[in-house]
Parts: C-alpha cells; sequence; structure tokens
C-alpha cells in the first residue's frame, strides 16, 4: 500500500471517483432541453477528448502509468501530440467531461465534470 499511496494512488482513486460522477450525473439527472448547437458542441468536445486521449496514450508508450508520478525507466515525451500539447490526458479527460455533460444537457454532471 505505501508504493500505492507514494506513486500518488489516492490521487487516482479521487479521479475516478469524479469521472463515475460525472457519468452517473449525466445518466442520472438529464434535462429535457435540446438543441442542436449543444448537440454539436458536445459531439465535438467528446470526438475530441477521446482523439486526444488516444493520440496521448499512444506516444507515451511504456511511459503511460495511470499514476501522477512517472515509470522510473521513462523519458520525457516530445513528439506527437506532446510536441503541442503539454498535458493531452488530463485534456481528454476535461474535454469528455464537459462533452458528456453538454451531450446530456446535465448541469450536475458539468459541475462534477469542472472538478475533474
Amino acid at each position: 500500500m505505501r508504493g500505492f499511496t507514494q506513486r500518488g494512488g489516492l490521487w487516482v482513486v479521487g479521479q475516478m471517483l469524479l469521472m463515475l460522477t460525472v457519468i452517473t450525473e449525466g445518466l442520472v439527472s438529464r434535462s429535457d432541453y435540446n438543441s442542436v448547437v449543444l448537440t454539436v458542441l458536445a459531439i465535438t468536445l467528446l470526438s475530441g477528448g477521446v482523439a486526444c486521449g488516444i493520440l496521448g496514450a499512444v506516444n507515451l508508450g511504456t511511459n503511460l502509468t495511470p499514476f501522477p508520478r512517472p515509470v522510473r525507466t521513462g523519458r520525457l515525451v516530445q513528439t506527437g501530440i506532446y510536441r503541442y500539447i503539454r498535458h493531452p490526458l488530463y485534456l481528454s479527460v476535461i474535454c469528455s467531461a464537459f462533452g458528456w455533460s453538454a451531450l446530456r444537457a446535465s448541469w450536475p454532471a458539468l459541475v462534477s465534470g469542472h472538478r475533474a
């Protein structure tokens, strides 16, 4: 357990809980509000978030870890998406959370996503 907490495992647990909250709130507290603009924005954010996450994970390769603290044998990645975006995996989570909230027209999910 000590290694888990030293590498930032409690932050990982906290992030997972926030992501589950965003998903749950989007399912439970969906609004009847319908808008083409909101739907297009939501799909754009979700698509961009997913693409950013996939590119970030692929570019990290063996450096990928769920923990905030990098792997010991890791190297600094400055190519691919990391050439343009410093934290694409975090951006992915944020864009996806806002996209999901907008798609579901859920204010509680939006507020939860704001904390992620």
